[in-house]
């Protein structure tokens, strides 16, 4: 992913212009959103119909998804009914409800009944696989942000916005978003949940130059803190990964104005501090890193400057805090995502093949095996994408959603699904909205929660996939 450098009198837009374009880059219970007992009307007011929320409706099975019933009364005033209101499944063996909340049992077409106060409405709902649901709209135009799936099952996104900054919480009961306390003013950097809990924003670049600021998110007081020194480099188009001693490694980058960043370093929630580490055998941005089940951590391809796209790969041991070669990609590319498997090993996907405008996205899907140092043929994509977001569902497959097929203009809305077991590749439902550039995260329920992305602008809707 990547974004343009940042004019000052002008609102971020994700689209790249020139070449040296920089990359700044389960629900549970709970009672109807907003309700408790729901909003009384007034007194005289008799209830005269029930709404319910959203219509259409869909879930998966095993997955816990909202209704919200809203009352319309003789004085035209209209109020939540929340627990005013009494559900009942009519087909519990496709899905049952409680409080509002449906879950479903099996694939299926299914009925559900609220009443309240003598006045009823039955709501058709269908129980679906392999399938898209709108999952509610964020608070703020956005763009290259990251989101990170905090411990409580809530979402945090930070930053995406370089000239007034932005940082919000998404809850997967209430399928809503609110503020998260201050706002983070850049793009493209990175978040990482901490063994504590809390979440460590690092880097990025804000309307006039990167960052070298990390500061802190504390989910239980909804607050952020400024770590006692800043990263030693100012940094954008970097990783930033959890190692066992939950410490973190950020490694790579870019400088503003484009330059390699020729340092790693590592990040102590202990000390609060930044070190240096030792240092990459290639400067690169761009890439990805990977925790191996080994405790390593696999750098693969990604951009050398000015103009070198990398099929080679690294490996860092935290310690012995030491880099080595590893075997280097059949294909090089950038911009890409390298997601880690049940088995151990590691899937890298598309890509950019070249760093110019117009692009050269990859389909191309390469294995890495860290017991043989190896890699081989992972099939072909049916679309050719670069930018796009790789998440492992619950059954061991990995969906990769969205991209872009040439520059940010050019985002897609398809979707498709690798199987390790059979190596290979089917198509899944496409989005309703083309995403260059998601986020994405696995939410606790196992559902894929996404949002974000140019198409060209910057969507505010969010979706579930099941």
């Amino acid at each position: 992913m990547r974004v343009p450098l940042l004019n000052t009198a002008q609102r971020f837009c994700p689209q790249i212009t020139v070449m040296i374009a920089l990359l700044l880059s389960a629900c549970g219970g709970g009672d109807d959103a907003g309700s408790g007992g729901g909003s009384p009307p007034p007194a005289s007011a008799v209830l005269q119909s029930i709404s319910v929320t959203p219509d259409p409706f869909t879930t998966g099975v095993g997955i816990t998804r909202r209704l919200t019933a809203t009352g319309t009364f003789s004085d035209g005033s209209k109020a939540l009914l929340g627990t005013n209101a009494t559900w009942s499944s009519l087909t519990p063996s496709i899905a049952t409800v409680s409080g509002g909340l449906v879950t479903g049992v099996s694939l299926g077409a299914a009925s559900v009944s609220v009443s309240s106060s003598g006045v009823s409405k039955t709501v058709s709902l269908n129980v679906t696989s392999n399938a898209w649901a709108p999952a509610g709209t964020m608070l703020k135009q956005l763009s290259v942000f990251p989101m990170t799936l905090l411990t409580n099952g809530k979402v945090l996104s930070s930053g995406g916005d370089a000239l007034a900054g932005d940082a919000e919480i998404y809850d997967p009961v209430q399928e809503s978003w609110a503020g998260a306390g201050a706002p983070i003013v850049r793009v493209g950097h990175n978040s990482t949940l901490l063994a504590s809990g809390k979440v460590l924003v690092a880097g990025g670049q804000n309307h006039t130059q990167n960052v070298a600021s990390s500061t802190t998110y504390d989910p239980t007081s909804n607050s952020w803190s400024t770590p006692s020194a800043p990263m030693l480099s100012g940094r954008s188009g970097h990783t930033a990964t959890l190692l066992p001693d939950n410490s973190v490694l950020v490694a790579g980058g870019a400088t503003f104005p484009l330059a390699a960043v020729p340092s790693e370093e590592r990040y102590n929630p202990t000390t609060d501090s930044w070190s240096a580490v030792a240092l990459m055998g290639i400067p690169r941005l761009w890439h990805t890193a990977t925790l191996l089940s080994n405790g390593k951590v696999l750098i693969v391809g990604g951009l050398a400057l000015p103009s070198t796209t990398l099929a080679s790969s690294e490996i860092y041991d935290p310690v012995a805090n030491s880099w080595s070669p590893a075997a280097s990609l059949a294909v090089a590319r950038n911009n890409h995502t390298a997601t880690l498997l049940s088995d151990g090993r590691v899937l890298v996907v598309g890509g950019q093949a070249t760093s110019g405008n117009p692009n050269a996205p990859l389909s191309s899907a390469e294995l890495y095996d860290p017991a043989t140092n190896t890699w081989s043929p992972a099939g072909t994509l049916a679309s050719a994408r670069w930018g796009h977001a790789a998440i492992v569902l619950p059954s061991g497959k990995v969906l990769v959603m969205g991209g872009s097929a040439a520059t940010l203009n050019g985002a897609l809305a398809s979707a498709e699904l690798y199987d390790p077991a059979t190596n290979t590749w089917s198509a899944a439902a496409s989005m309703s909205t083309p995403r260059a550039t998601p986020a994405a995260v696995r939410l606790q329920s196992g559902v894929v929660f996404v949002c974000g992305g140019g198409t060209p602008g910057q969507p505010t809707t969010c979706d579930y996939y099941w």
